[in-house]
């Protein structure tokens, strides 16, 4: 059974209809430039132009995109868009001067752990429990699979794991920033490389709780 049909079927169960089976693709999002003391480069050029880019990729994971990532017509538009995306532009230069990257220009990329909308549209207040629910049922059939695919395929040299499940639950192996850790944790191309994990971007404490670094 294919990734989509998996989650479709998890969407009905939980929800009782699939708002859209359309994943979203991970895109590359800003150029920042971290010489420049509160300079961020919104992206004002085509995706060819970064993946020729010979700068360092950052990648800003997110559990699944949400309501506004969608037109419509269940059509994707691409990750953090709304005030997810208002608050990476707003507030991950505080993020990445408080883990000290090194001082230079980056590409920031946003990844999707589960490229479908888990939560179906609806509201996160009422239904976070069955969003919960739709994403481990694609995470343990094949999304997990996907998502470590995918990462072997960027290979950032940087990682921050922003999925929501609460900055103190990161090694709980029951939230989904957890589970998204343990993945993360696997990969062969992130190997000695150092990572970062930090609240939601769309939680209101994304800016005051800085990024920490995960401690293997």
């Amino acid at each position: 059974m294919d990734l989509k049909t998996i989650f479709e079927q998890a969407c009905i169960k939980e929800f009782g209809s699939c708002n859209t089976s359309k994943p979203c693709p991970d895109t590359f999002f800003a150029i920042i430039d971290l010489q420049v003391k509160g300079s961020y480069s919104l992206t004002l050029c085509s995706y060819q132009d970064f993946c020729d880019s010979p700068l360092d990729t950052i990648g800003l994971t997110l559990e699944s995109p949400h309501i506004a990532e969608y037109d419509a017509n269940g059509n994707p538009i691409g990750p953090a868009q709304g005030r997810t995306g208002r608050n990476v532009v707003n507030f991950l230069i505080r993020h990445l001067n408080s883990i000290r990257l090194p001082k230079k220009r980056y590409k920031l990329r946003l990844i999707e752990a589960v490229s479908f909308q888990c939560s179906n549209g609806t509201n996160l207040k009422e239904n976070a429990q069955k969003r919960d629910n739709v994403f481990k049922t694609v995470w343990q059939h094949g999304g997990k699979d996907d998502f470590k695919k995918r990462m072997e395929a960027y290979r950032p040299e940087i990682v921050i794991n922003s999925c929501t499940g609460g900055i103190k639950n990161i090694d709980s192996a029951e939230t989904l920033n957890s589970l998204v850790q343990q993945a993360l944790n696997s990969l062969q191309c992130l190997q000695g490389k150092k990572m970062y994990y930090s609240v939601h971007p769309c939680c209101f404490h994304f800016r005051t709780c800085m990024a920490r670094i995960y401690k293997r």
